[in-house]
């Protein structure tokens, strides 16, 4: 993928460079980097001291490679986003009206039926519920201008969720749709777990909504008390009928007791990321990169 990008965007007339982040691969991804490294003079990398996470690797890309640049593009290295999308991108991005512009996927056929559906569900619910609203079918393949990335680089972000960060920056964007290739080798690692547990991060990034439901639900609780209490009075003391209480006592402790259960735990999700950040621990750990000995 790295030597079909170096040269296609040269026969464009066009001067890339190539900056490579290992996200702890436990195959040979580090060989194969060293090797593109001794042949190609363009290409440069960092590797993480382990796995830290696809948006993590994103972000440091964008840090960690340099300024000399006109334009900055990132996209998977799995060979699912083609070199010409990307010259079609660049040649978009050429616009002095154009700062941002983004692939977005004609098609989701490479995924299951179920991956397809709950990806819909997830851009209308982050589309609703947050104030960074994402195109559907935007994915990691972008061409950037250099607003856009010092802006990128000025966020702090924890647990940084780069379509939605892409989407609050703002700036002139451009949509251009792009087709998905087949794999060119390995297994994808994008599990239905992992797809909602980055979902649901991504929600709390961008949303509160999440805590503010809760208020409109206890809001909504205590009414239904209130009109139960008072269909009980009426029923008591207007047509002497004797209201049974155990069951409806049991039911009605378990449902208020998950409902609590339920807002203690995402309000928790909250204060494990306040918490986090608290710590102020790096991002990410560079085990080795371009030029320098492992561990420097």
């Amino acid at each position: 993928m790295v030597e079909e990008l170096i040269r296609g965007l040269a026969s464009e007339g066009l001067r890339p460079d190539v900056f490579l982040v290992n996200d702890g691969s436990t195959d040979n991804s580090m060989q194969e980097v060293r090797a593109l490294v001794g042949d190609h003079p363009e290409v440069r990398y960092i590797s993480f001291s382990r796995n830290f996470g696809k948006e993590t690797a994103l972000m440091a890309g964008l840090l960690e490679c340099g300024d000399d640049f006109d334009a900055l593009a990132y996209m998977d290295s799995d060979g699912q986003h083609r070199c010409t999308d990307l010259v079609r991108m660049i040649g978009v991005a050429q616009s002095p009206e154009v700062d941002l512009v983004c692939g977005v996927r004609d098609s989701r056929n490479y995924q299951t039926a179920s991956q397809q559906r709950m990806a819909r569900l997830f851009y209308a619910l982050f589309r609703k519920l947050s104030d960074a609203p994402i195109d559907e079918g935007a994915g990691d393949f972008n061409v950037l201008k250099p607003p856009v990335v010092a802006a990128l680089r000025s966020l702090r972000e924890e647990h940084p969720f780069m379509k939605g960060l892409v989407g609050w920056v703002g700036f002139r964007k451009r949509l251009i749709p792009i087709s998905i290739a087949e794999r060119a080798g390995g297994q994808a690692k994008s599990s239905t777990r992992r797809m909602l547990k980055l979902a649901f991060g991504a929600i709390l990034s961008f949303s509160s909504w999440p805590l503010r439901a809760w208020s409109a639900i206890g809001m909504v609780s205590a009414l239904l008390a209130v009109l139960y209490l008072a269909l009980v009075v009426v029923q008591t003391a207007v047509f002497g009928r004797n209201i049974p209480g155990y069951a409806t006592t049991v039911v009605l402790l378990l449902g208020l007791g998950g409902l609590q259960l339920l807002s203690i735990g995402i309000v928790g999700e909250y204060l494990a990321r306040v918490y986090d950040a608290s710590k102020q621990r790096p991002r990410y750990l560079v085990a080795e990169r371009s030029g320098a000995l492992p561990g420097r």
